[in-house]
């Protein structure tokens, strides 16, 4: 049992070290993940558009 709460321990403070990496990495290029978020929701938008006129022909 304490080996999977020490497994468990680790696990969560490597993920806690890559989120902050990914968070720091973000900060940098704050300006570009904006632009590469709103890429993704105009992409989304536009693929659900679609779904909807598909089912309607």
């Amino acid at each position: 049992m304490g080996d999977l709460i020490d497994g468990a321990g680790q696990l969560s403070v490597s993920v806690a070290a890559a989120v902050g990496s990914v968070a720091s990495t973000v900060g940098a290029l704050g300006h570009l993940g904006i632009a590469i978020k709103a890429v993704g929701l105009v992409t989304l938008a536009g693929c659900k558009i679609w779904q909807g006129l598909s089912r309607r022909k």
